[in-house]
């Protein structure tokens, strides 16, 4: 099947998508973002599941883009595409995503592109099955930092993550009920935690185990105030020499 076939796939699905007359808009007492996303995948009729927060805005190109790289890439578990950033003081921003984020197509290793640029994957670029979700089991309730990180990388652990570098949403920083407006936040080591837990996974490969630990590294590197930025060379510093 060619990648046109798949793009006119796509493009008819979107179609489907905009011109569908049914909104489901379902209701909670106020949990937590991890809890309303649970709520939301579970509740959902189809297989297909993109995520928007409240405070960030899609491109038009953005279902499109999303429904062709899972059209073409049937068996991954997890999509994503690019997200710009718009500041408090209203200026626009675009990031230097890592590893592996200058092509369309599977990243080599999303732990190892976390810790080598901003989170490539967010809670307004995500795509991925119902069926993963339900083996994933989404995000864990209850934190208030971090859920995101650790849904995505749940995911990641169960297969391929494949990525568009097109921008396919902003994150507005400007907004009033921005998904960052907390005061007092505390040092957000729940994806450090994750990736120690997930060390202990017996379906890890040698290359992966290695780069897990690594991120372990450099997440230790950023709570202890020693890096702040991370790029494409940040692995290297922190990687195991043996």
């Amino acid at each position: 099947m060619t990648a046109r076939h798949h793009a006119k796939r796509a493009d008819r699905a979107a179609e489907d998508f905009d011109h569908a007359s049914v909104l489901h808009l379902v209701r909670q007492e106020n949990q937590g973002a991890a809890a309303a996303r649970n709520a939301c995948w579970k509740a959902a009729r189809g297989e297909v599941i993109l995520f928007l927060n409240a405070d960030d805005t899609w491109a038009n190109h953005h279902v499109v883009e999303m429904l062709v790289l899972m059209a073409e890439f049937l068996e991954a578990v997890l999509y994503a595409d690019a997200w710009g950033e718009i500041s408090r003081e209203h200026t626009a921003k675009k990031h230097g995503f890592g590893i592996g984020s200058d092509h369309r197509g599977p990243l080599g290793c999303f732990f190892e592109t976390m810790s080598s640029g901003p989170m490539i994957v967010s809670s307004s670029t995500a795509g991925t099955w119902k069926r993963c979700l339900i083996e994933s089991q989404g995000y864990p309730d209850g934190l208030r930092f971090g859920e995101d990180q650790i849904g995505w990388g749940r995911l990641a652990l169960l297969g391929d993550v494949f990525w568009s570098p097109r921008i396919g949403a902003t994150w507005d920083k400007s907004a009033d009920n921005r998904s960052d407006n907390v005061a007092g936040s505390p040092p957000r080591t729940a994806w450090r935690d994750f990736l120690i837990e997930a060390l202990d996974g017996p379906e890890l490969s040698t290359a992966t185990r290695r780069n897990i630990r690594t991120a372990v590294a450099v997440e230790n590197a950023c709570l202890r105030g020693e890096i702040t930025f991370f790029g494409h060379e940040t692995p290297a510093l922190f990687a195991e020499t043996r």
